[in-house]
């Protein structure tokens, strides 16, 4: 009787710690995924300012990866993949992926572009393992890419909404951004142009 209740004791033991490595596992794959991508965000931005154009981040659901292209304001690509594409880890998935104040769906290739004054979209996406609940916060993970200054935060375990002023300055900011390209377009022209007057 004692001997079978110390194998149930162990039996129990052995299922609650199993069950906590599963959970530890699902969890470092999202973070590992989410700093992953953080890491993309932060390249791009420091090679748009750099280089003194737009770089574009695409996240392709469909195939679980990301990849990074260089590319016009408006998100046209220049050159395609100057960084190889990188897989999610395994089961890990975009809960949401919010532009601004839209939540967006996701089952497409979805950019996030960074260009040469530092500043980007401002983008909220949420990452979880396919086989938790995303109605628990705890198993979502947040990255908030702010506009305004194109930086980048990671909240482990939390899910995080965009905020109404954030989004404000980023739709000005967006604008400022098209304004700006569609005046050097201009002078570009206008410098061809009188190139060629002068040539004739």
């Amino acid at each position: 009787m004692e001997v079978t209740a110390a194998v149930l004791i162990i039996l129990i033991l052995a299922a609650v710690g199993m069950a906590g490595v599963k959970l530890i596992g699902h969890r470092d794959r999202v973070d590992e995924s989410a700093r992953r991508l953080v890491h993309a965000f932060s390249v791009a931005r420091a090679m748009a300012i750099g280089n003194n154009t737009t770089y574009t981040v695409r996240i392709d659901s469909t195939h679980r990866n990301f990849w990074l292209d260089e590319t016009s304001v408006t998100g046209e690509t220049i050159a395609a993949k100057v960084i190889r594409p990188e897989l999610f880890e395994q089961n890990v998935i975009i809960d949401k992926f919010i532009y601004g104040p839209i939540t967006v769906n996701f089952e497409e290739v979805r950019p996030v572009r960074f260009f040469a004054d530092g500043s980007s979209d401002d983008v909220t996406i949420q990452m979880r393992n396919n086989f938790d609940s995303a109605s628990n916060p705890a198993n979502i993970d947040t990255i908030r890419v702010y506009g305004p200054t194109g930086q980048c935060k990671l909240f482990l375990n939390e899910r995080r909404e965009p905020s109404a002023s954030a989004v404000q300055l980023t739709q000005k900011t967006t604008v400022s951004q098209k304004a700006t390209t569609s005046q050097k377009t201009a002078v570009t022209r206008k410098t061809t142009v009188t190139r060629k007057s002068t040539a004739r």
